[in-house]
């Protein structure tokens, strides 16, 4: 176990070399330069090969990338060019607002999903077989920031029910503790704070849930179709079992790996940050943050957001990966 630990580790380390290359090279295409963006248009030349120099932009590519290299390894991310903040604490502020809705959306795709999919295999080619389907093909299908915005006009400018965006009404209500409001607010015995966090993230979190959704159901009833038509499942019916105890203990028990894994990878890209749904509900999360550090050209917020988040999705697979042997006892490592 702990060497397939370590050899899984160790494995991690070209896989985050390469994501930090292919990020490094990939803004310099972008086009435009970070030093105009600082100063403004009307910047002299002189003015700009200053903020080039001390910004170290008219060294080599390669000296830079070193640079850069270097940095992290020290754990140093850098600071934002255009508001002056280190990286690290942008993403100790931004963080657990995107880790809170990633949870409530996974959450809300793991509550529906996989019922769906354990009914819809038990009901195959029936007309709840065909609603789920069809369901999830749409849930996969559907843009979503449409989706939000229909949410938003339905729920928050018609029927007035729910905030249209933001994560609280006042933040003054919620003494950080971990920075995810919903936790603070029940260690702070704050009810309202509780239910006013809740209300705000109720709508970005069902947009963000719909694709994670119709995956999960998909794939639980494809491995409970498979699980169902095994031998232990007839030898379980022919000793009188009730079918309910046969679904649920035996086929859905046995149907656990590709959900763990299809669940773990969908956890894993909603950490990274949902771009679209953060955007469009005002979710100060990693997404929207890295979205503006893009359009900003603002390297360092780029570079060091895009690593933090190739770290997390890759430690999800790490302990998806570690969980199958307690899911299943025959699995080993080796």
């Amino acid at each position: 176990m702990g060497k397939y630990i370590l050899r899984r580790v160790l494995s991690l380390i070209p896989v985050l070399l390469g994501i930090s290359l292919l990020v490094f090279l990939f803004l310099q295409l972008i086009p435009g330069d970070p030093a105009v963006v600082l100063l403004g248009e009307r910047a002299t030349p002189e003015q700009i090969a200053a903020v080039r120099e001390q910004l170290g932009l008219n060294r080599p590519l390669p000296l830079q990338y070193l640079s850069f290299l270097q940095n992290l390894l020290q754990l140093n991310l850098g600071t934002s060019i255009i508001s002056g903040i280190p990286i690290s604490a942008e993403l100790r502020a931004r963080y657990p607002a995107t880790i809170e809705l990633a949870i409530a959306a996974m959450v809300l795709a793991l509550l529906m999903g996989i019922p769906a999919g354990i009914l819809a295999a038990t009901q195959k080619n029936r007309w709840f077989d065909n609603l789920v389907t069809t369901g999830a093909l749409l849930g996969v299908s559907l843009p979503v920031y449409w989706l939000g915005l229909i949410l938003i006009y339905g729920f928050a400018v018609n029927l007035q029910w729910l905030p249209a965006g933001g994560r609280s009404s006042d933040v003054a209500l919620i003494q950080p503790i971990t920075g995810l409001y919903l936790l603070d607010s029940l260690l702070r015995f704050n009810l309202s704070a509780f239910w006013d966090g809740l209300s705000h993230l109720v709508l970005p979190a069902l947009t963000l849930s719909t694709i994670p959704l119709a995956i999960v159901a998909r794939m639980t009833r494809s491995a409970m179709l498979e699980s169902l038509t095994q031998d232990y499942i007839r030898t379980a019916r022919a000793k009188g079992v009730s079918e309910i105890w046969v679904v649920c203990q035996h086929a859905f028990k046995n149907a656990l790996l590709p959900i763990v894994t299809i669940s773990g990878l969908q956890f894993g890209t909603l950490l990274g940050g949902a771009i679209l749904t953060e955007t469009i509900f005002a979710w100060p999360g990693i997404g929207s943050w890295i979205y503006e550090g893009i359009l900003a050209r603002d390297y360092p917020v780029v570079q060091g957001g895009i690593i933090f988040v190739a770290i997390a999705f890759v430690l999800i697979n790490l302990l998806v990966d570690l969980s199958y042997a307690l899911l299943d006892p025959r699995v080993q490592y080796r």
